[in-house]
This record gives C-alpha cells, sequence and structure tokens, in this order.
C-alpha cells in the first residue's frame, strides 16, 4: 500500500516523533511510506534517512486554498492510497483534499486531550466526517469524542503512544548531582503551563529548598517565552530554572536528573512521560487525560493540578524527601509499567488492524 503521513513539520515535539515512528512501523510491515509536511522541520530527518524514507515539504503557500491545491496535484501524481493526517491542521487540510479527489483512505488522528472545545473544534469535528477513522493518542479523548459527537463514535478508537524501551534505559548509576535536578522535555508554551512551574520553583526557592530544573524546549522566541523569562527573573530563579535548546539525546538528558516534571493543563499520551519513566525516573505531572494510567502516585511518582503551583511545590516536596533507594523503586515500577502498556509491537499492530 502507497501511504504518505502528513503533519505541519518534524520539529522538536512529541507529535512528531510519533508520526516518524509510525512511517518507520508502517515500512517494517511492508508498505511504501513517505513524510509530507507543508511547513520546514527536519528535527527527526536523520530517522527517516536511515530507513530511506522520503519526507518531501510541498510548502503551504500564502492562502490556505494553495497548500490544498498542492497536496490534491501530489496525492494524485502518487496515487496514493492512504493518508494518515497526525495533527489538527493537517487533519483538515487532508478532509479538504479528499473531498476534491476521494480517491484515498484517510485516517485523522487527535494527539491533545483539550477537555475545552471551541466552535473551531466543533467545525473541524464536523469535517471530519471525510475521513474513514479517527485515532486517539489517549483513552479520555476517545471518550470525550464519542459523547460530544455521537455520528462519528463508530470510527474513532484509541492508539496510545509508543516508547522503545531499548532506546531509552535507566543510568547505570543513580546521578551526583549537587542540587536535586528536575528536567522537562516538551515546547515552551501556554500549554504546557511554564509559568505554573516556575511560581511552583519561586515557593520552594523561599523555603529554602535546594534545587535545578532544566525545561528543554526552547526552539524559537515567542511572547510566552518571554513571559517566562520575566517571570524567572523577577522570582530570583536564574541559576535554579534554566530553559534549554531542546536536544536529539533526550535518553541522555533523562538518565543526569534525578525526576521528570510535566505540569500541562492538558495531554493526549505524552511522549515525553514515557519515555522519562521508561528511562527510570519517577514522574511528576499533573492529574489530566491519561497520566494516572502511568504515574500512580507513590509508586511511580506522584500527581498534582496544574492550576494550583502550591500543588505543583507539594509534588515537588514529596520526591525530593522520599530518598535515593524510594526514588529508584518508583523508577524501576514505571519502567515495567510503560513497556507493557507502551509498546511499539502494540503500537505497530493496532495500526496493522486498522489498516
Amino acid at each position: 500500500m502507497k501511504i504518505i503521513c502528513l503533519t505541519r513539520h518534524l520539529n522538536m515535539g512529541g507529535l512528531e516523533r510519533q508520526l516518524t515512528g509510525l512511517a518507520v512501523e508502517l515500512q517494517t510491515l511492508g508498505h511504501d511510506v513517505q513524510v509530507i509536511t507543508y511547513h520546514s522541520g527536519d528535527f527527526f530527518d536523520g530517522i527517516l534517512k536511515e530507513r530511506r524514507i522520503p519526507h518531501r515539504i510541498i510548502p503551504k503557500g500564502h492562502f490556505t486554498a494553495i497548500s490544498i491545491i498542492r497536496l490534491l496535484r501530489y496525492f494524485k501524481r502518487e496515487q496514493v492510497d492512504l493518508v494518515i493526517a497526525f495533527g489538527a491542521s493537517a487533519g483538515r487540510k487532508a478532509c479538504a483534499v479528499k473531498r476534491l479527489w476521494p480517491h484515498f483512505k484517510l485516517i485523522v488522528s487527535e494527539r491533545n486531550a483539550n477537555p475545552h472545545h471551541t466552535p473551531f473544534d466543533a467545525y473541524r469535528m464536523l469535517i471530519y466526517r471525510q475521513a474513514h477513522h479517527i485515532v486517539c493518542n489517549s483513552y479520555r479523548q476517545s471518550e470525550y469524542l464519542r459523547d460530544r459527537y455521537p455520528p462519528l463514535s463508530g470510527k474513532i478508537s484509541t492508539i496510545v503512544n509508543f516508547v522503545d524501551a531499548d532506546a531509552f534505559q535507566p543510568a547505570a548509576q543513580p546521578p551526583e548531582n549537587q542540587a536535586f535536578t528536575l528536567v522537562t522535555t516538551a515546547r515552551i508554551c501556554a500549554r504546557k503551563n511554564v509559568l505554573g512551574y516556575i511560581e511552583a520553583a519561586r515557593i520552594l526557592h523561599d523555603q529554602g529548598r535546594e534545587f535545578i530544573v532544566l525545561w528543554y524546549g526552547k526552539s524559537r522566541d515567542s511572547r510566552y517565552l518571554r513571559r517566562c523569562e520575566k517571570a524567572i527573573r523577577k522570582a530570583g530563579l536564574q541559576d535554579r530554572f534554566l530553559l534549554l535548546p531542546g536536544e536529539k539525546d533526550v535518553a541522555a538528558i533523562y538518565r543526569k536528573a534525578n525526576a521528570f516534571c510535566l505540569p500541562s493543563f492538558y495531554e493526549g499520551t505524552s511522549n515525553s512521560i514515557a519515555e522519562a519513566l521508561c528511562c527510570g525516573l519517577p514522574v511528576l505531572c499533573s492529574d489530566v487525560s491519561d497520566n494516572s494510567r502511568y504515574v500512580q502516585p507513590g509508586v511511580s511518582g506522584f500527581l498534582f493540578e496544574p492550576h494550583k503551583p502550591e500543588s505543583i511545590a507539594r509534588a515537588i516536596r514529596q520526591v525530593m524527601d522520599s530518598g535515593e533507594t524510594v526514588l529508584r523503586d518508583m523508577g524501576l515500577k514505571g519502567r515495567s509499567l510503560v513497556q507493557e502498556a507502551l509498546s511499539p509491537e502494540r503500537f505497530r499492530e493496532s495500526y496493522r488492524l486498522i489498516l
């Protein structure tokens, strides 16, 4: 089968990592696969080049209609059998192309379990009727869409993210950090709640706690990034809360930390939580979406209320006070849990059954 995996770009991000992995898994199943984006970005190109999977950029142009026409021409020329679109923008474009040229199957993927659907989200669900299947990467999102949009319920299924347990291994020895080190690997944006995390760090700093936060995800300048940098300076955390560029070898980042923290307002199945657990880190995260499936309080980490900085600070104090032996035990239990629930084999088989 000739398959196109479509998304906005291949910059750093969980969606992009999963799409790249999907392309590899589909090739393993014997399909002719290529990745198409309409913005530049090559963070994951190395993985595709290693497997000789083409990545082509079809520029979107100044108007949405131009982008749709260019994709339509390309799909026709390639005589594509199936398009798998990751992300809301790619899903809308793929549905528009299918309406003009219905000669391919279409799977659209919902990646974030945002509980606050806007009229624009309702419009997206309306045009998703063009798709043959809607794949959600969290059980919470699947339940929400079935309840809110009953006409779509028969074509909705859940395929959670996968994590490569061979690539993400625990450190051989606990890290010898001068201060308790918390790491985050995620885009710096409003829904990740960086400002709430900074406020929690200020609370801990005022209480005399010794720690350092390393947030890897600084990819471009933005108003939100500038607000975060200002909040860090105002709280006097310049040496305690560091915003850093994204790194390709994220497994090495996890292995140098004592714990992982992700304070998002909403998530799908978090790529970075799965990776951190697989690397044997206790995880602190918001009690949203499917997070509680993988982060069990006192077992593999701690949950908190993302809208309350004191709740975030409390979870951090809990993990800091747990002791090295308890932290290592948490990490091992978390790794065991995600190895089974988020395996590449399960991911591949789920898509094979849909195909």
